[in-house]
C-alpha cells in the first residue's frame, strides 16, 4: 500500500512508474480497479497447484465479492459469511496431489455462482481425508460404474461448510485478510447508506494508539488517518524526538526534511502585563520588581514555542505545493501537530533548489508564459539576472 494514497501533491509532476512484468501487474495498469485481481484468478484456474490454499481462497473470494458488487446482486452477498462466496470439496482420488489445491473452475456462463475448487490437503475423502479410505474408494467406484454422485454430493454439503469455517478461522487471527475482509465487506455496496463502518479490530487497536481511537476524533485531519496509523510507532512513542519527526516526514511526503528547534521570536505582551513604574492610580506600580517580574518594553524574545520544518531543496511544483493555500502545507502541520502536540507553533520553511528558481518579468515586457506560476511578491519572486547559485528559503509559512 503506498503513501500516495494518503498525502497527495498539489501540482507537479506525478513519479514515474517502474517497469512491471506479468499479467497481473499489466493488468493492474490497464486502468481496471479490479484487473489485477481478476488476471490472478485466472492465473489460480489455470495452475492452481501453484497457488497455497488459504492465499487463493482468498483471492477468488475477494474477487467474487467485487463481481457480485458490480452486479449489484444483494441476496447472493447475504450468504457471504454461512456458505461462502467460494465451492469447496475434496478431491476425489487416491494419487499423490501436485498442490494443495487440485483443480479449480468457474461457472460455464459467467454467472455468479461460486467458484468450485477441489482441494487435497482438507476435507473428509480424499489424499488427505480424515474417514477411513474406503469411503473415498467407494465414491470413485460408484461414480465411474453408475455415474452416481449421491454420495460425493452429501458429504460436500459437510465439507463445504467445514473448510469454509476453517478459512474464516485463519482470516480471524491474521491481521491483513482481516483488514481487507472487514473494508471490502463492510463499505462500498449499491445499497450502502452512506454511514461509516465500524473499523476491524485491527486498526482499532492502532487508533487508540495513535490518539484516534476516541468517537468522533477520526476523520478531522487534513491528512488520511492511514497516514498516522502507518507510523503508529512514532506516534505512539514517548518521549518524541526531532530525529523521529524528520525521519516520519521524510518518508511520509517523499523530500528532505529537517527539523529546527528552540527558533527563537519576539512575542508581544498584553499592555496588562507590561511593567508599568509607581503612579498615583497604582502606588506600587505593575510587574515592576527587578529580576523577578520586570521587562523593559512590549515584548519579550521566546525560543521555546516555535519549531521549524525547513523542507528542500525542492523543484518549482513542490515548492508550490508548500505555500499558503496548497494542499501540502496543511497536511504537513496536521502530521506535526499530531506528533508534538498543541503546544508548539509550526512554521514551514520551503527551500528552492538553485536550479529551479524562476526569473522576475513584467508581464507587459514579453509574451506571457501560461505555463509559468504567477509571481507572488515575497513568495516566488526573486530579483536575478542569472541563474540561481544557491538555494532559496526566504520565505517562512505560519501554519494556521
Amino acid at each position: 500500500m503506498g503513501l500516495d494514497q494518503f498525502v497527495q501533491p498539489h501540482g507537479g509532476d506525478e513519479p514515474p512508474a517502474g517497469k512491471s512484468t506479468g499479467a497481473v501487474e499489466m493488468a493492474a495498469e490497464s486502468g481496471q480497479p479490479d484487473a489485477g485481481v481478476n488476471a490472478l484468478v485466472d492465473e489460480i484456474l489455470a495452475t492452481p497447484q501453484r497457488f497455497e490454499f488459504f492465499q487463493a481462497v482468498r483471492v477468488i473470494d475477494d474477487a467474487t465479492w467485487r463481481r457480485m458488487v458490480a452486479a449489484s446482486s444483494r441476496d447472493a452477498l447475504l450468504r457471504r459469511d454461512d456458505d461462502g462466496l467460494v465451492r469447496l470439496h475434496s478431491a476425489i482420488t487416491l494419487g499423490f496431489p501436485g498442490g494443495a489445491i487440485v483443480a479449480a473452475s468457474r461457472p460455464a456462463d459467467g454467472g455468479l455462482e461460486p467458484v468450485e475448487c477441489e482441494v487435497a490437503c482438507f476435507g473428509l475423502v480424499g489424499p488427505a481425508g480424515v474417514l477411513p479410505r474406503h469411503y473415498t474408494t467407494l465414491i470413485m467406484e460408484r461414480l465411474r460404474r453408475f455415474r452416481d454422485a449421491t454420495l460425493r454430493d452429501f458429504l460436500d454439503v459437510i465439507e463445504n461448510r467445514s473448510l469454509w469455517l476453517l478459512y474464516r478461522a485463519w482470516t480471524k487471527y491474521r491481521q491483513v485478510p482481516l483488514i481487507e475482509r472487514t473494508r471490502l465487506r463492510d463499505s462500498g455496496t449499491p445499497w450502502d447508506d452512506g454511514a461509516s463502518s465500524p473499523r476491524d479490530p485491527v486498526t482499532a487497536s492502532v487508533a487508540c494508539l495513535t490518539g484516534l481511537g476516541t468517537r468522533g476524533l477520526p476523520d478531522r485531519l487534513r491528512i488520511d488517518d492511514e497516514l498516522v496509523f502507518h507510523y503508529a510507532g512514532h506516534y505512539a512513542h514517548h518521549p518524541r524526538s526531532a530525529d523521529a519527526l524528520e525521519q516520519l516526514l521524510s518518508d511520509a511526503f517523499g523530500m528532505t526534511i529537517r527539523v529546527e528547534q528552540f527558533v527563537g521570536r519576539w512575542l508581544s505582551l498584553e499592555p496588562q502585563d507590561q511593567t508599568r513604574l509607581a503612579s498615583p492610580e497604582e502606588p506600587e506600580g505593575r510587574n515592576a520588581r527587578l529580576g523577578a517580574g520586570a521587562i523593559a518594553g512590549a515584548r519579550v524574545w521566546n525560543v521555546q514555542s516555535v519549531i521549524e520544518i525547513i523542507a528542500g531543496p525542492l523543484t518549482l511544483p513542490e515548492f508550490l505545493s508548500l505555500l499558503p493555500g496548497a494542499r501540502w502545507l496543511g497536511q504537513i502541520g496536521d502530521a506535526v501537530r499530531m506528533y508534538v502536540g498543541l503546544a508548539l507553533d509550526i512554521r514551514v520553511r520551503p527551500q528552492l533548489a538553485a536550479a529551479s528558481v524562476p526569473g522576475t518579468y513584467l508581464a507587459a515586457s514579453r509574451e506571457v508564459d501560461r505555463s509559468r506560476p504567477p509571481a507572488r511578491l515575497g513568495w516566488t519572486t526573486w530579483l536575478v539576472t542569472t541563474a540561481s547559485t544557491v538555494d532559496r528559503s526566504d520565505a517562512a509559512f505560519m501554519v494556521p
